[in-house]
């Protein structure tokens, strides 16, 4: 016989139960792993929390075993002989000194001259004018553009 639980209006959510009621209610399964619980508390919840999750590892441990398994089976084994015969191929040997004087004998490197990339027509100039109180005149700045202005122009 399960008892019967009576609400009290001010603790809407407790329910009292008489001292014979508990007592028949501690008989019943609830009743027992509910005091157990109380005791117990990792026994009998912890435990089996992380008994399911170790469980569950070893299980799913075959599915990535399965993706390793693939991965492996697309990459190829090689042996070691192989492997030095295909390196040694397509290298050659390095020296320091003839590096530098090869690098040497491309030509001077002090010999060369800034040259300014033509601008397509629809590129602006990006030049502002920016002369007012607390700037410095910078004229040398605005006779270049005048230059790359005429250059333009008689081409």
């Amino acid at each position: 016989m399960i008892p019967t639980l009576t609400k009290l209006s001010a603790f809407s959510n407790k329910r009292y139960m008489s001292p014979k009621q508990f007592e028949e209610w501690k008989k019943t399964p609830y009743g027992k792993y509910s005091t157990q619980l109380k005791k117990h508390p990792f026994l009998l919840f912890g435990l089996p929390f992380m008994a399911s999750l170790f469980f569950a590892s070893l299980y799913l441990s075959e599915f990535t075993s399965i993706r390793y398994k693939n991965r492996d089976e697309r990459v190829q084994m090689i042996t070691e002989e192989e492997a030095l015969k295909s390196s040694s191929a397509n290298r050659r040997k390095v020296d320091m000194r003839e590096e530098f004087y090869r690098l040497q004998q491309l030509g001077d490197l002090d010999d060369w001259e800034q040259v300014r990339v033509p601008r397509l027509s629809n590129e602006s100039e990006n030049v502002w004018d920016v002369s007012g109180p607390g700037t410095p005149d910078n004229s040398a700045a605005a006779s270049a553009v005048a230059a790359d202005k005429q250059l333009k122009i008689s081409k």
